[in-house]
C-alpha cells in the first residue's frame, strides 16, 4: 500500500512507559491510581484525555512489595501472578494497552499516602510512591501488542487505527473512580479496581 493510505490507517497518540509488573497491573485494571513525584500527567496530557502504555524492558524492583499489597487486598497467589504478568500475545517493548486519565491530585504528605485505600490502589507503599497520584478512569487492552521503543516522559506514536480498542465499550469506570473530598482534609477514598478472570 501506498504511503499515504498507511498513514490514513495510523492514528497519532499519546504514550508513557512504565515497567513490569505495575505496567500489568494498571492494563489489568488493578492499580487504578499512578503516582509520580513530576507532573507528567497534568503539562504533558490532561483529564479525560486517553493515552497508550507501553511496558519498559525492566522490572521495577520493588523488592516483591505489590505481592503483599495484593495479598492484603484477598488476591490468591494464581490471581497475583495472572494480574502481574502480561496476557498471551503481548510483551516488553511493546504499546500494549489504551487507558483515560482522570484527576490528578498531589498528596505531599508521606502519612495521607500511607492509608490502605492509597496503597491498594497505587499497589504501592506510601513510602515510596510519587506525590502525584493520577486516576485511570477506563483501561482496554489493544487487539496486539505494537512493537516501540520506550522514551521518557510523555511521547508520541503512530499506531495502527486497526488494533486500538473501541473505549465507548467500557461502560463503567473502573470502581473507586471519583475523588470524595470533605474539607480542608482531602483525603481520596478508593478501592481496588475492579478485576475479572477470563
Amino acid at each position: 500500500s501506498s504511503s499515504s493510505s498507511s498513514r490514513e490507517d495510523s492514528v497519532k497518540m499519546k504514550v508513557f512507559s512504565m515497567n513490569m509488573p505495575f505496567a500489568a497491573l494498571l492494563a489489568h485494571g488493578v492499580k487504578t491510581l499512578e503516582s509520580r513525584n513530576g507532573t507528567m500527567f497534568t503539562s504533558a496530557a490532561k483529564e479525560g484525555e486517553v493515552v497508550l502504555l507501553h511496558v519498559g524492558q525492566r522490572q521495577y524492583p520493588d523488592g516483591g512489595e505489590h505481592m503483599n499489597i495484593l495479598r492484603e487486598a484477598g488476591f490468591t497467589q494464581k490471581d497475583s501472578h495472572a494480574v502481574t504478568t502480561l496476557p498471551e500475545g503481548f510483551q516488553k517493548g511493546q504499546i500494549v494497552a489504551m487507558l483515560e486519565l482522570g484527576e490528578t491530585i498531589q498528596i505531599t504528605q508521606e502519612k495521607e499516602r500511607c492509608t490502605p485505600e492509597i496503597e491498594r490502589a497505587v499497589v504501592a507503599r506510601g513510602a515510596v510512591m510519587g506525590r502525584y497520584l493520577t486516576k485511570v478512569r477506563k483501561v482496554l487492552w489493544l487487539k496486539a501488542g505494537w512493537n516501540l521503543k520506550g522514551r521518557p516522559g510523555m511521547f508520541t506514536c503512530d499506531i495502527p487505527r486497526s488494533l486500538l480498542p473501541d473505549m465507548s465499550l467500557v461502560v463503567d469506570e473502573i470502581e473507586g473512580g471519583g475523588w470524595r473530598c470533605s474539607g480542608l482534609s482531602s483525603r481520596p477514598e478508593l478501592q481496588m479496581g475492579r478485576w475479572r478472570r477470563n
